[in-house]
């Protein structure tokens, strides 16, 4: 298995426009970057050579994704090709007039996207940050009270992700009656 991550940028390095304000855009009633996405993990290329895309995150100006193939990847930005492609697609069928398109700003010499390969040290650092208690409550709101999942893994993540959060809540519960009645005791 060959895994790779990329970092995404607006190939044009002026554009101001931002990638998480895009993202809440959808087509088909689904979110466009998650379509596209689908698009290309169904191609019969993708299908063929056992590759699957993924949205890792997206950023205000930036999204990671990551790139799997059960070969070895020879050229693996080359692989990134059909997302593009689909995303300027959709882009084209939602707004037929240029002026109004989503990705006019992002565009630079017909180049949607520069992606740089993300070493996966980096991607560590990156994930070994702690969030903030708010963006955590917000997380949690989203984990729980949103039905939206693309696929079945996707599913199953969700599942498994808010089984986990139960487990920590009910020992933390445990822990504080167990506490409490530690405290009655002496008191």
């Amino acid at each position: 298995m060959d895994i790779r991550y990329f970092e995404l940028r607006a190939a044009n390095k002026d554009c101001q426009e931002k990638f998480s304000e895009i993202a809440k855009q959808k087509y088909q009633g689904v979110p466009i970057f998650e379509h596209a996405c689908n698009y290309v993990n169904n191609s019969a290329s993708y299908k063929r050579t056992g590759r699957h895309l993924e949205i890792v995150e997206i950023k205000e100006y930036s999204i990671t994704v990551k790139l799997s193939s059960e070969s070895k990847l020879e050229m693996a930005s080359k692989s990134l090709a059909g997302f593009t492609r689909e995303l300027l697609r959709i882009d084209q069928e939602l707004y037929p007039d240029e002026a109004d398109r989503l990705f006019r700003l992002f565009i630079y010499n017909s180049t949607l996207f520069r992606n740089t390969q993300l070493e996966v040290e980096e991607l560590t650092k990156q994930e070994d940050r702690e969030i903030s208690d708010v963006d955590a409550l917000k997380k949690c709101v989203e984990i729980f009270c949103s039905n939206m999942t693309g696929t079945k893994e996707e599913a199953a993540a969700l599942a498994n992700t808010k089984h986990k959060i139960k487990q920590l809540l009910q020992e933390y519960e445990q822990f504080q009656r167990v506490n409490g009645y530690a405290k009655r005791m002496r008191g």
